[in-house]
Order: structure tokens, then C-alpha cells, then sequence
């Protein structure tokens, strides 16, 4: 990104989308049992569309829980939190939280002023959190962000 735009760069570290874990081969069985027993009911009740959307149900749904997670690069600069390409301006932003305690450990969430999607949550990888605390808290105020249900699911499915 131009360092016009986001700012002077004062802690930055990369960290991946989401923790990978490896699909399980029984869940995968099962999935594409189900999957087929769909197809063979859309085939059988002559449904061509229908067969068509589960098959690519089935071939999308197979390649997202078996790649790698995305690397981004996060950091903080003087102007606010950049995550990938985007920038989350000090203005914009109401408050953070570190989460230290699972479902959401190891992650920053941003309480941003946006209507659809007002928490952000940012991987802190293998940055140091206490440093991170301190350096947000120089801008913006943390307050406790309980988890949502939301939130927990995310984590669970790895989105």
C-alpha cells in the first residue's frame, strides 16, 4: 500500500486468515454421501438445475476446506490498524480488545463505526500482544468485546 495513505508504519507482523486445520476424511465421507444421495434425488425427480448446484456445492465446498489459509500482512501505523489492503482510520474506530481466552484467542477485534459488520478481527500471530495493547491504546480506548455466537462459529468453520 502507499505509505502516503496508511501512514508511517509503527508495528507490523503476518499472520495467516485463519488456523488451518486438515478436514476430516470420516466428515468428508459423509459429506459426500450426503452430497450424493442430494444429486441422485435431483436426478431422479428430474431437476437438472438442482443437480448442477449441488454438484458445485460440492466441488466449492471441497476446495475451501482444503486449502491454505491466505498470509496477510498486518501493521499499525499513525494513522490506524491495516489489514490486507485496508485501512481501519483511528477516526473510525471506537475500540479494541485482544482476546486471550479461547474460542478467539490470539485475535485483535476493532469495534469500527461500519453498519454491516461493525467488529473486525485481526490475527495477531506471532505479534507481541502486550506491545500491540500498549501501542493501540496510545489511540484508541479498549474495551471487552464479549464474543458472539457469530464469532464462535467463525472460528469453529475456520472463515
Amino acid at each position: 500500500m502507499d505509505p502516503i495513505l496508511v501512514g508511517n508504519p509503527i508495528l507490523s507482523w503476518r499472520a495467516p486468515e485463519h488456523i488451518h486445520v486438515r478436514p476430516n476424511p470420516r466428515g468428508l465421507m459423509i459429506s459426500t454421501i450426503l452430497l450424493a444421495l442430494i444429486i441422485a434425488y435431483a436426478v431422479f425427480t428430474d431437476s437438472p438445475i438442482m443437480a448442477i448446484t449441488f454438484i458445485l456445492i460440492g466441488i466449492v465446498g471441497y476446495l475451501f476446506v482444503t486449502r491454505d489459509p491466505r498470509e496477510f500482512e498486518f501493521m499499525v501505523t499513525d494513522k490506524g490498524v491495516v489489514g490486507g489492503k485496508t485501512l481501519y482510520a483511528f477516526e473510525d474506530i471506537h475500540s479494541f480488545h485482544i482476546y486471550t481466552e479461547p474460542p478467539l484467542e490470539g485475535v485483535l477485534s476493532i469495534h469500527s463505526n461500519g453498519i454491516l459488520s461493525p467488529f473486525i478481527h485481526i490475527p495477531i500471530g506471532d505479534a507481541p500482544a502486550d506491545e500491540l495493547r500498549e501501542l493501540l491504546a496510545g489511540f484508541i480506548p479498549e474495551e471487552r468485546h464479549s464474543p458472539t455466537i457469530i464469532d464462535t462459529l467463525e472460528k469453529m468453520l475456520h472463515i
